[in-house]
């Protein structure tokens, strides 16, 4: 059964349509991380592959902080080493659901 399950789970996601719309996310999601960036001048770098995405903080910002005025906004987020932000949403998130976490990280920042 596990093997089954394995087997459709690469079908799924090696699907260039699948693929192509995991592209559109990332660029969406690492769009707006951009533009929250710019305007509390939040990240020195923002990586991603897919949707694996590394924001690397600024100063003033704590990891740890952040960490916390995230999940109190609703945004599950985690580390990487001591300050970068890591997000790792499920390949198949909607474009609401990418709007809604990205308003609940300049939530994050502005408190």
């Amino acid at each position: 059964m596990a093997c089954a399950v394995a087997s459709k789970v690469i079908e799924i996601v090696s699907n260039p349509i699948f693929l192509d719309e995991v592209k559109k996310k990332e660029a969406l999601i690492v769009k707006g991380l951009e533009i929250i960036s710019n305007k509390f001048n939040a990240f020195s770098a923002i990586r991603s592959s897919g949707l694996w995405i590394g924001c690397d903080l600024e100063h003033p910002y704590e990891i740890n902080a952040l960490l916390n005025k995230c999940y109190e906004n609703g945004l599950i987020a985690v580390s990487a080493g001591t300050s970068t932000l890591r997000f790792a949403p499920a390949l198949n998130i909607k474009e609401d659901e990418i709007a809604e976490g990205l308003e609940n990280l300049e939530q994050a920042l502005t408190k």
